[in-house]
């Protein structure tokens, strides 16, 4: 059989469970952001690689096929810019040979689907010539690929025209039994395992940071409390000084109702 690995043996858990306390740390330049940004990118595309090895690993441990080859290198035409063409898997069997190249759910809307597919059916050409005796398939696992919206005018335009395009998770069920759960969740947590080796400060200070967080939250709301409490106290005031002011008002008119009567009583 071809190349076999056990890289990906981890202890089973969760993705939600390592995931749970990992924080990523602040920044306060681009040079930062772009640091932690091109980390997390470089995250992203080891899990498109990494799941194109548990894909090899569980085809190759099916026992279903007479060689399962993994980066399997062929060597293409002289002259031309690239000198050997990397295919993702290859399964060969007694009377045909399945070349399969793992692609992700994203698309690149800028790739053009005639230069692509002359660019594998050359490969196919070359497959033909190396294994003259079988027939060569040469097709596309695609994650989500029948999923809504998971159609790509590349992919598309290509399918009808020599080359298949299988949904990655559709394919490995019906063909190894392998669920998406079983093919992915180890990946995933072997990834959250490495995020949390780039960021073990923030994760151990991020209890701490989250009350921090919420004893600032918490004294925002003072402060707006006491903002609402000092305007009322100033209107209070404002009522209160008006109420004396009618009062000595008040007392002034009484005053001088007094005087009045006692000039008149005087008069008398």
């Amino acid at each position: 059989m071809g190349e076999s690995t056990n890289n990906l043996a981890i202890e089973p858990t969760t993705t939600e469970e390592v995931l749970h306390d990992i924080h990523l740390p602040a920044f306060s330049n681009y040079k930062d952001a772009a640091k932690i940004a091109g980390k997390l990118h470089g995250r992203v595309i080891s899990r498109g690689t990494k799941i194109q090895r548990s894909i090899y690993n569980y085809i190759n441990k099916s026992n279903k096929h007479l060689d399962v080859y993994h980066e399997y290198n062929i060597k293409l035409p002289k002259g031309g810019q690239k000198k050997i063409h990397k295919i993702d898997i290859i399964i060969i069997d007694e009377n045909n040979v399945r070349a399969f190249d793992s692609k992700g759910r994203s698309f690149n809307s800028t790739y053009d689907g005639q230069k692509i597919l002359e660019e594998y059916l050359g490969y196919i050409n070359i497959l033909k010539e190396k294994f003259p005796n079988k027939e060569v398939e040469y097709s596309f696992l695609k994650q989500g690929w029948n999923a809504p919206k998971g159609k790509s005018p590349t992919y598309e335009y290509i399918e009808p025209r020599g080359m298949k395009v299988f949904d990655t998770y559709e394919f490995m069920l019906n063909n190894y039994g392998v669920s998406e759960s079983e093919l992915v969740d180890k990946v995933e947590i072997k990834l959250m395992e490495e995020l949390r080796e780039m960021f073990p400060n923030n994760i151990q200070n991020s209890a701490m940071n989250e009350t921090i967080a919420a004893h600032e939250r918490e004294i925002i709301v003072l402060k707006q409390q006491i903002t609402v409490m000092n305007d009322t106290m100033t209107s209070q005031q404002e009522e209160i000084d008006s109420l004396k002011q009618t009062d000595i008002s008040i007392n002034t008119i009484v005053q001088e109702d007094k005087l009045v009567n006692q000039h008149q009583d005087t008069d008398k």
